[in-house]
């Protein structure tokens, strides 16, 4: 039966109906948690946790990878600059030094022991 506004006679007594038999449901399946929706999921407090740990320790991943990565890069930047350095020391022959360096036996040696590092 129909009322005047619209509303059906008994029509709420249904949906609680509906309603109260979800709750059993959940009930005998051991889901009292309450769920919290998110967009089109929902997760209990248990199961978010759950996720969010797992994102954290994907992150510390990242972040260590991301750390030994740079180790590695800063290692092979200390390296380069050696070699520019020692490219550029070979490169310079007695008469680019100055009258005080001109010991080519001294420049040998220096650069010799650049060489060995």
């Amino acid at each position: 039966m129909v009322t005047g506004n619209g509303v059906r006679a008994g029509g709420w007594t249904e949906d609680f109906h509906k309603y109260q038999a979800d709750i059993m449901t959940r009930i005998k399946k051991g889901e009292t948690e309450d769920s919290i929706p998110t967009g089109a999921d929902s997760y209990t407090r248990t199961q978010w946790s759950k996720i969010m740990k797992s994102v954290d320790k994907q992150i510390e991943d990242i972040k260590k990878e991301q750390a030994e990565r740079f180790e590695k890069q800063q290692a092979g930047g200390v390296l380069a600059q050696g070699r520019n350095a020692l490219s550029a020391l070979t490169a310079l022959t007695p008469q680019h030094l100055g009258p005080e360096d001109r010991d080519a036996d001294l420049f040998d040696q220096g650069v010799a022991e650049l060489a060995e590092e």
